[in-house]
């Protein structure tokens, strides 16, 4: 029934529900704005089924160790796809820009704060090194993904991010090419 409000309040508004039809269901307009709501931290905590993909950035997950503490405290799964710093992906990241810093040593400290007391652990935590240059970063659950797409100009812009509900033909797309990616990609022992 709330899906059908939804469905009609979004037809009312635009005139068209295929945004709404293809999966889409929120957005924030700058991507940093993602986690800052109670609802969607509780979700990542209590989700069977958490998977991430991102390139070496460290700041979403120190932002966020309290949810990987919990999720190891309660023993559900995080699947973690991160560069692998000796891929293909991080040599043409240091071919465009110089200024890439130490990927292995940021990738290492990451590692190393989701597998070790406090806040990881080795037994939930599945790591893997993708070998490739993301064109967008991901947060999925069984309820959700939460899609940041990359843009392709150096320099430091706003960036959306985009939730696409499960059961829909978007998430199915992109819930397909993460699952491709992890078989891809390297798993740390």
């Amino acid at each position: 029934m709330r899906e059908e409000m939804i469905r009609e309040i979004v037809s009312q508004v635009s005139g068209s529900t295929h945004i709404h039809d293809l999966g889409i269901v929120d957005c924030y307009e700058n991507s940093r704005d993602l986690g800052h709501g109670r609802e969607q931290v509780e979700e990542w905590k209590k989700a069977e089924k958490l998977i991430i993909g991102a390139h070496y950035t460290e700041k979403f997950f120190s932002d966020y160790v309290h949810v990987f503490e919990e999720r190891c405290k309660a023993g559900r799964t995080t699947t973690i796809l991160i560069s692998d710093p000796n891929g293909s992906g991080v040599e043409y990241l240091h071919k465009i820009d110089t200024q890439v810093p130490n990927v292995k040593e940021i990738i290492n400290r990451i590692i190393r704060l989701l597998t070790l007391p406090p806040y990881g652990c080795t037994t939930q935590m599945k790591i893997h090194l993708h070998p490739v240059v993301l064109r967008y970063l991901f947060l999925a659950t069984e309820k959700s993904i939460w899609i940041v797409p990359m843009l392709n100009s150096k320099g430091i812009a706003a960036v959306p991010a985009i939730e696409i509900c499960h059961d829909s033909p978007l998430y199915e797309t992109f819930i397909g090419d993460i699952q491709r990616l992890i078989e891809q990609s390297q798993i740390v022992p």
